[in-house]
């Protein structure tokens, strides 16, 4: 059986480190949801009818990420057999629940130190959803690259291979 899990990403290149991360923690085939959290709330009625994820998604990745994440995707083919992107446009905790629960989300992968970049004036950080989480989280850490090519394309090969899972905390479970 597949098992999905759902990752947070601010559509840099250096976000994917939890991709990697997913691919590489047991040999279960994968559905990954790279997630951006966008808040809603001061769209019109207008601009709520005509809003299309997917044209907002495109919007405010870019071409490197993308090309990214098919590289990872073809890497780990064995284990990952989907990865798709969505946004959680919601309002709160339960929001949040439901979007994971629609989702069919097994495990939750979060960076442990890493601060999110903000692609467009609508994100907002999804480790405040992701850290009261009623799904099980697991935290990765990997070593942060100086380098100014970490979120070109060129970044994708600088990805640190020593990832690691930081033990489950008390309320991740």
């Amino acid at each position: 059986m597949m098992q999905h899990v759902l990752i947070p990403t601010d559509f840099t290149i250096e976000s994917l480190n939890l991709v990697k991360a997913a691919a590489t923690m047991n040999a279960r085939p994968k559905r990954i949801i790279l997630f951006h959290s966008i808040e809603l709330s001061d769209f019109s009625i207008t601009e709520l009818l005509f809003f299309s994820k997917a044209a907002f998604i495109e919007s405010i990745s870019n071409k490197d990420f993308i090309t990214a994440s098919k590289i990872i995707h073809n890497r780990y083919a064995s284990t990952i057999r989907d990865v798709e992107m969505d946004l959680f446009t919601g309002r709160g905790q339960r929001a949040f629940e439901n979007f994971v629960e629609g989702n069919q989300v097994e495990l939750i992968l979060a960076p442990e130190a890493y601060t999110f970049r903000m692609p467009s004036d609508r994100s907002v950080n999804p480790m405040r959803y992701i850290h009261t989480a009623n799904k099980r989280t697991r935290m990765i850490s990997w070593q942060r690259t100086a380098d100014a090519a970490a979120d070109s394309l060129s970044g994708i090969f600088q990805l640190d291979p020593e990832l690691k899972v930081v033990p489950d905390t008390a309320g991740t479970l």
